[in-house]
Formats: structure tokens, sequence, C-alpha cells
């Protein structure tokens, strides 16, 4: 079982509409992955685009997604990186803090829409007690992409979607209008050293904590969503059953998903710490 990317060349007119309104609504050219891999599902799109643009042009969403960045910010303004992790990247993510912050932003707005997208769903199907997939033994099936396509990787500490994510994460920043001029490759390299050093940061036993916070601030922050993000579960599932392989894509919705993206999300806001932002630089 494979999911590729379906990119605008290959949408079909109505997710191709989807991926504009889309675009327009974040303000950028070209769109995180998430909304790619979902293109494989029109009537998933078709569930929830609504009420992500109704969010997304609400004048209310800004100041929700800047109060919930600055809990964020002081949730682990008390957290040191490593003297190793600092040393090596607070003069780099000094030089390209337009582009973390602008990628931090688009990352947490898309982040509070999977967590609103996971709730939903995890709290319909377990209505329905129809949640076989989501299990503690099944929890150590990931899915990570390689080379265009998803694949079942056998371990939960991997990271999933993480190279492909960042690939396309980073076309974000380079086609914005707001983001910085800066050669793309050298801006990859320095996230990808990032990303290689983060995962010790997370092994210590301190990190845990200061996640489960950051998961504690991001479900709160759906309290306050202007426009509330619902999925009827058992309309999904019906709309879905035509697919061959849509019971997989759930897991992802579910798990995967905002997993990856939190993983990432607290990489940039440590970058965003050296680069001068909260209270952990000096």
């Amino acid at each position: 079982m494979t999911f590729s990317p379906v990119f605008e060349n290959e949408a079909l007119d109505e997710v191709k509409k989807y991926y504009d309104d889309l675009k327009k609504a974040f303000e950028v050219k070209t769109l995180p992955l998430f909304f790619y891999l979902s293109g494989n599902f029109p009537e998933f799109l078709r569930i929830i685009i609504p009420s992500i643009l109704a969010n997304l042009k609400s004048t209310a969403f800004p100041e929700l997604v800047s109060e919930t960045r600055d809990y964020l910010l002081a949730l682990f303004g008390s957290y040191k990186p490593s003297r190793k992790f600092d040393a090596i990247f607070r003069e780099s993510a000094k030089v390209y803090k337009e582009n973390i912050d602008f990628l931090f932003m688009i990352n947490l707005k898309l982040l509070i829409f999977l967590y609103a997208i996971r709730e939903s769903i995890k709290g319909m199907a377990l209505g329905l007690k129809k949640l076989p997939e989501f299990t503690p033994k099944s929890a150590g099936k990931i899915y990570k992409i390689k080379e265009g396509s998803l694949k079942i990787s056998p371990s939960y500490q991997k990271q999933i979607l993480e190279e492909r994510v960042m690939e396309i994460d980073l076309k974000v920043v380079s086609l914005s209008k707001t983001a910085s001029s800066l050669p793309v490759l050298t801006f990859y390299d320095f996230l990808k050293q990032a990303e290689e050093l983060f995962k010790n940061e997370v092994k210590d036993e301190r990190f845990v904590l200061y996640r489960l916070g950051a998961e504690k601030i991001l479900l709160n922050s759906l309290s306050f969503l202007p426009e509330k993000l619902e999925i009827d579960y058992k309309r999904l599932l019906e709309s879905l059953e035509k697919y061959k392989d849509y019971h997989k894509f759930i897991p992802l919705l579910a798990e995967d998903f905002p997993v990856v993206y939190l993983h990432k999300l607290l990489l940039l806001l440590f970058l965003k710490q050296l680069a001068g932002d909260g209270e952990s630089t000096d």
C-alpha cells in the first residue's frame, strides 16, 4: 500500500480549487504536505476545507494563533537546549530568523487544525466503537514517506513523514513573498542538521513534560476556534469506503500527522528561541 502526494498538476478540478483556496487563506504559494496527501481523498477535503477556510478568514483566528504561540514560547522559556545544540545553531538561527518564524506560524496554524481533526475523529469513532486500529499494539505501526510514497515503518520512535514534510514545507518558505530570499538548499541543510541533533534533545526526560505541556496548550486552543471543526466519523467512513486503502488513511489523521507536525513545531520553537524569541535567549 502506498500514498503519494497529489500535487496541482495531478489533482482533480475540485481538489485544485481547494488547493487554490487554501493557498490564498494561508498566504502561501504551495501547501504543507498534509493537504497534498489528503488530495487522494476529495471527499475528506470536502468535509474539512469549509471549516478550515472559515477559521483562516476569521478576524479572531490570528489572535488565537498569536496567543497560542506566546503560551508555547512562555512554556519553553525556562527550557534550555543542550550546550551543543545552542553552540551549533544559535548564530545560524539568527540568520534564518525570518524563515523560521514564517514556517513556525504556518505549522502552528496547521497543527491546531490537525488536533481538531484528531479529537473529532477519535471522539466520534470511540463512540461508535469503530476504532480498532488505534490500540497501543497497533500504535507501533507508523507511516513514513520515502521517495514519494507512504510505507509502513515498524518503529513508533521514528518520526513519520519527516524528510518529505521538510522538503515540501521548505517550498512553502521559498515560494512565499514574505520569506527570506536566502538559498533554500542552505536553509534545508540547516534544518536537516538541526533535526538530527534535535532527536537527542527529545530523549531528555524533561522534554517529555514540556511536550505534554505543549499538547495541552494546543488542545486548549481548540475551545477558542472561531469555527468548530467537527467531523461526522460515520459520514467520513461512508464517503471513503470506495477507496481500497481508505482505512489506512484514518490512523494518519488520528495519530501520525499530529505527532510529526508537533515534533517539527517544537524543533522550530527551539530555533525561534535561539534566534531571539522567548526567555531562553540570553
